[in-house]
């Protein structure tokens, strides 16, 4: 099977944000940032999609009270993979700039631009 260039990619970009789960723990992270592939509606033996990838740190993926581990970490925070998912989808969108909690994200002025040279466009 061929590697997919945009699955690879997305991942380094995982790979260079702060980890999730210190993030929202507020404790310094204190090891390189990993990429951790959901199991969320996978049996054991599957690996999820490339893009369904949490951003953790060494010790909150592999340690000894990570994801792999006893996942303490996770129940003392009270979140699912899902959480970290969503979390690192919030902080990759925070660092390309873009805010989609904002009331105003600019799909609406595209829409309506699109809209108003569609009218303008002669048929």
């Amino acid at each position: 099977m061929k590697k997919d260039k945009h699955a690879s990619n997305y991942m380094g970009r995982v790979k260079e944000l702060d980890c999730a789960l210190c993030t929202i723990l507020g404790q310094p992270q204190t090891s390189i940032t990993e990429a951790h592939h959901i199991r969320t509606g996978h049996g054991l033996g599957d690996r999820a999609s490339d893009f369904l990838t949490v951003a953790l740190c060494v010790e909150c993926h592999r340690g000894t009270h990570g994801f792999h581990g006893t996942k303490a970490l996770m129940k003392i925070a009270k979140l699912s993979e899902m959480d970290l998912l969503a979390e690192t989808i919030r902080m990759l969108d925070q660092k390309r700039g873009a805010d989609f909690s904002a009331p105003n994200d600019g799909f609406a002025e595209a829409l309506t631009d699109r809209a108003a040279r569609t009218e303008a466009a002669p048929t």
